[in-house]
Formats: C-alpha cells, sequence, structure tokens
C-alpha cells in the first residue's frame, strides 16, 4: 500500500496498525490484505458505472 493510498484512508476515518485496517468511529477491522483486495473490487465496479 502506497503513502497516497494511506493518506486517503486516513481522511475516511482509517487507521492503519500492523496487518490490520481499522476505523475509528465505526470499528471496523480488517486483515490489510484482505481491505486491499475488496477496495480494488470495489473501484472496478465504480469505474465501470462511470463509463
Amino acid at each position: 500500500m502506497t503513502n497516497e493510498q494511506k493518506t486517503i484512508l486516513e481522511k475516511f476515518g482509517f487507521r492503519i496498525e500492523g496487518e490490520q485496517v481499522k476505523h475509528l468511529k465505526l470499528g471496523i477491522v480488517r486483515n490489510i490484505k484482505e481491505f486491499v483486495c475488496h477496495a480494488r473490487r470495489v473501484a472496478g465496479l465504480y469505474q465501470v458505472h462511470l463509463a
């Protein structure tokens, strides 16, 4: 994960701790590899809808 990606996540309320991604208010905790795979899938769907 790049520094730019981490900065974007922080702006949306997420924090990276070791191998986990946590949301400060919602309490969501995911393994970072699982989170990145899910985020890429969602981003791909979003791009399809924009086309």
